[in-house]
């Protein structure tokens, strides 16, 4: 998605931040649109300054942040999932986040995605100067909130130019046993692709322990793929009688060159943390290069386990 600036897009986001600057203890807003085939994100927030006016109003004051940044708002974008809660259950996740923002007064966070059908198309995040409870009404309310929010940008980026991302529909049933799913290097490719994994893992009466490991372990795997690919990727996911198969299928930054890709140009190359926790988790996996790309692959036993019985 590609969202420059423009009056209709920034009077939109304008009264966005405004109206959630408004919520209950919140003392700061911000709001990021993917951009750069999401590996960018525009930001701009409630305490910016208006650069320029004009006859339709002002013009919002927006910067760049790296999309992959490991704070909660780039996040959201790339999950498609809130991060909400106080600063204290988010420090180990965010801890040089959490302690900047303690500098700044802050007590709590709320982050959440701005969706469109199945789409993000960016996030919101608010600051709060008191501790939060977050109680499910309180929930309940942002993400109402985020919800118009959406619809509000969204109308607005109409008149923006937007390239197509990956979607659900897009998914390819098999048969009753494997499923196919491509994906652009897009952050929210990460998110759809563990709703495509949770759906059919649903659907096949996969055990939820085994299921959540499973899309744990596609979530890695994808992420590697959105960081460092710069085409679409196939994503296959089969049921076995006793074993669930997923696998990713990238094509490499040198696909088109004649030769396989070495191990540092490979999104997918058997090395970093996504693939530390995808041996760690899977029962067997593994990796074929060649000079289209790699796949990875792994399978997770659906036999239940039976805890062992002590003695007598």
């Amino acid at each position: 998605m590609r969202a420059g600036p423009g009056v209709d897009l920034d009077a939109a986001v304008a009264q966005v931040l405004d109206l959630l600057g408004e919520t209950s203890g919140v003392t700061r807003v911000g709001l990021a649109l993917p951009e750069g085939a999401g590996r960018r994100l525009r930001f701009t927030s409630s305490d910016r300054d208006v650069v320029s006016t004009g006859p339709a109003g002002g013009s919002l004051d927006w910067c760049h942040i790296d999309a992959f940044d490991d704070v909660p708002l780039t996040t959201v974008v790339r999950t498609g999932e809130s991060v909400i809660g106080g600063l204290e259950t988010l420090d180990a996740r965010f801890a040089e986040f959490v302690d900047k923002q303690r500098c700044l007064g802050v007590r709590a966070v709320a982050a959440l995605p701005l969706h469109i059908a199945q789409t993000v198309i960016g996030g919101v995040v608010l600051f709060y100067e008191e501790q939060q409870r977050f109680g499910s009404h309180q929930v309940a309310l942002l993400e109402v909130s985020a919800v118009r929010a959406a619809v509000q940008v969204g109308q607005a980026m109409q008149h923006v130019s937007v390239d197509r991302g990956p979607h659900l529909d897009d998914a390819e049933v098999v048969s009753d046993d494997l499923a196919r799913f491509e994906v652009e290097p897009l952050p929210v490719s990460v998110a759809l692709s563990r709703r495509f994994a949770r759906r059919h893992l649903t659907d096949w009466k996969v055990d939820d322990d085994v299921a959540d490991t499973a899309i744990l372990c596609l979530s890695e795997l994808v992420t590697n793929v959105v960081m460092h690919a710069a085409s679409r990727s196939r994503i296959e996911l089969s049921r076995r009688p006793d074993a669930v198969r997923l696998s990713v299928r990238d094509h490499g930054s040198t696909a088109g060159t004649g030769r396989a890709p070495e191990p540092e140009d490979d999104p997918l190359s058997v090395h970093g943390r996504g693939l530390q926790l995808v041996a760690a988790l899977a029962d067997e996996w593994g990796s074929d290069t060649d000079e289209g790309g790699t796949t990875v692959w792994c399978t997770f036993s659906t036999r239940r386990r039976l805890s062992p019985v002590g003695p007598g």
